[in-house]
């Protein structure tokens, strides 16, 4: 599953994938978080928000997009960060 939330210029990615009946989630990660992003909103159980090191810009989450739809992999394209959200 490919979840995306995306503002003007920005957006974050969640990623989750079953293996085995084990789930794991990741998130986009940015080692270099942008200081002016807005919050993204994550809806999982109950609100939150993704974090300030999971914002990438709107051409990474195309670039993203691009790639798990053809692949439907977790795509290489973007680092990537665990998450505590696993659903």
């Amino acid at each position: 599953m490919l979840l995306v939330a995306v503002t003007i210029g920005y957006g974050a990615a969640y990623f989750r994938e079953v293996d085995h009946g084990t789930a794991s989630g990741w998130i986009t990660s940015n080692p270099s978080p942008v200081p002016i992003a807005l919050k993204l909103a994550f809806v999982g159980q109950g609100w939150s928000d993704f974090p300030s090191t999971a914002v990438v810009t709107t051409d990474q989450l195309r670039v993203l997009v691009a790639e798990y739809l053809a692949t439907g992999r977790r795509p290489a394209s973007v680092r990537w960060q665990e998450s505590e959200w696993v659903q």
